[in-house]
């Protein structure tokens, strides 16, 4: 009777050593497929992307964009693709740091002149994180045009004191886009003229009628496109 009853209890206590060995393994395969699903990922914002432009040429030399970690982890970048082609390191770089905490802001600067970006295309940039991650960011072209004048000389035609003589300027249109002159302004005094369009890269005379210049005196000529900017020039009446 004595043996029946150690045996039992010894049967006993093995199932409660099994059943507590299963329960923990269970307790950690839960543990570790929880920790598996809470994992926290890399999460990269990519926007406003803007262009760079040569003032003079109106090529697109450059662009940079806005980023923010919007993960809970830490994110390091350590590339950057536009298109297909890998840019060195010394092509670009990331303002304040290459490192962006959760939540932190920053933003990506490629260096001017490292290739020119065509009106019209669309281009696809790529940041690339010290993990392996690609985060990307597509932007389409649309290059500003930027109007710019360049008033190379003047001639002062007419009699002196007459209110009919004229200013004659020799001008080139120096800007990548077309434009009109279509006012002048004889230092605060203000004239209508015939309009004048000149294209792009082309140069052009432009004659300000009813000048009413003396001799001797200094002004400023500020010729008006039709989208109203004024292109300065002084001379001296002879």
């Amino acid at each position: 009777m004595n043996e029946l009853s150690t045996q039992s209890k010894k049967t006993v206590l093995i199932a409660i050593v099994v059943s507590t060995i299963v329960c923990l393994a269970t307790l950690m395969g839960l543990l570790m497929l929880t920790g598996f699903f809470s994992a926290k990922t890399e999460k990269l914002e990519i926007t406003s992307c803007e262009w760079s432009q040569d003032l003079h040429s109106g090529e697109v030399v450059g662009a940079s964009f806005s980023i923010k970690n919007t993960g809970e982890t830490l994110i390091i970048i350590s590339q950057l693709r536009i298109n297909n082609t890998l840019l060195n390191h010394e092509e670009w770089f990331c303002s304040p740091s290459h490192k962006l905490e959760s939540g932190e802001e920053g933003r990506v600067y490629i260096s001017p002149s490292i290739m020119t970006f065509e009106e019209g295309l669309t281009y696809t940039f790529s940041l690339i994180t010290e993990s392996g991650k690609t985060f990307t960011h597509t932007a389409n072209l649309t290059v500003m045009k930027i109007e710019q004048l360049k008033i190379q000389g003047c001639t002062f035609n007419g009699t002196s004191g007459i209110s009919t003589n004229t200013i004659v300027l020799t001008v080139q249109n120096t800007g990548n886009a077309d434009l009109t002159i279509d006012k002048y302004k004889l230092d605060e005094t203000l004239h209508d003229i015939t309009d004048v369009s000149i294209a792009q890269e082309a140069t052009a005379t432009v004659i300000c009628t009813n000048a009413g210049w003396a001799s001797g005196v200094t002004y400023n000529i500020y010729l008006i496109t039709a989208s109203g900017l004024q292109f300065q020039y002084s001379a001296a009446a002879p």
